[in-house]
């Protein structure tokens, strides 16, 4: 099966978990994933049963000039859908399936597209699975632990070959209404077989009723991991933000591609820091712009026997985008 064939399944499986009651991420390789926010826990008050998610968007990062001549740009498309079922104030189970969608458009001549004997890749496509649980052991531990199979690559990539899991687990404590703090670690599978272990932070701080450090409130779909973000709600449906984070893809080339780089694998390794704009006009829903700039940039390319036959730093690079968030 290919990755076109794919990700139609997946915008299918997609529609009818949003339309559909009866039917029914982080991630890139070291990209660690949080426990939610500690509003949505299992607190008095909250009601039982499913609510049902669904959240998108997309991402245009402007040119960016590539050490060693060329350049490329990306345009990113994020899909998902997925739900939480509360069986008690305290234990509550997730489940989500989401797409991102990464058309790149190198351009220029240069070491990097050398290497690769042609463009280096073209379209990535990535589907991930995830199941999560969280219980709330008393009003101040909580536990959360989530698993991910997560497939990623060009069109044409090995089905097989794409294909990795990962899992985190992690705990946090409320030492007050406005303050959480929390630790984990991800644990995430490699398409070269190896397995990478990260350490998580979990912090949600509100210093005052408007001013709040947190990594655990940014947009469903991105930041698929939310970073650190320092946040000030101007009114209860709207509020502004300045956060960064760190982003690692790596992604199966095409079976078809350049023989040079035939079956082998790409990696585009990134800080962004932006500027968020969140409005919540009815209960339920969240709509995001965000405005930033990625720096240091770096593009990889391996062989298929996992040999790096060439890397490159490029320039920073800014960026724009738009998300959604439903929530019923």
């Amino acid at each position: 099966m290919n990755f076109t064939r794919l990700a139609c399944l997946c915008a299918c499986a997609c529609m009818m978990l949003a339309i559909d009651p009866v039917v029914g991420q982080d991630e890139a390789d070291g990209q660690a994933a949080a426990a939610p926010p500690p509003e949505s826990g299992g607190r008095p008050g909250q009601d039982l049963g499913v609510t049902w998610k669904v959240f998108g968007g997309d991402l245009y990062q402007f040119q960016s000039e590539i050490d060693g001549g060329g350049s490329f740009s990306v345009n990113r498309t994020f899909l998902g859908a997925g739900l939480d079922y509360r069986f008690t104030p305290a234990l509550s189970m997730g489940f989500k399936i989401a797409t991102e969608v990464d058309r790149y458009r190198f351009s220029g001549e240069g070491s990097f597209a050398s290497a690769a004997g042609g463009t280096p890749w073209t379209t990535t496509q990535e589907l991930s699975i995830g199941v999560s649980a969280r219980w709330d052991i008393d009003r101040e531990w909580s536990v959360f632990g989530s698993g991910t199979a997560r497939w990623a690559g060009e069109p044409d990539a090995d089905w097989g070959d794409s294909f990795s899991t990962g899992g985190v687990i992690a705990g946090s404590y409320a030492f007050s209404r406005d303050l959480t703090l929390g630790a984990g670690v991800l644990a995430s599978g490699r398409l070269d077989g190896s397995v990478l272990f990260i350490p998580s932070l979990l912090v949600d701080w509100r210093i005052t009723d408007k001013l709040v450090v947190t990594n655990v409130r940014g947009p469903a779909t991105y930041p698929a991991s939310a970073g650190v973000e320092i946040l000030y709600n101007f009114e209860k449906d709207l509020s502004f933000s300045i956060g960064f984070r760190y982003v690692y893809r790596r992604f199966r080339l095409d079976d078809s591609g350049p023989a040079a780089i035939r079956g082998g694998v790409g990696t585009e390794r990134s800080f962004p820091m932006w500027l968020r704009l969140e409005w919540r006009p009815t209960r339920g829903t969240r709509l995001h712009l965000l405005g930033g700039v990625s720096f240091g940039e770096r593009l990889e390319l391996q062989n298929a026997d996992g040999i790096v036959i060439e890397d490159q730093d490029a320039q920073p690079a800014p960026f724009v985008a738009l998300f959604f968030g439903l929530e019923f």
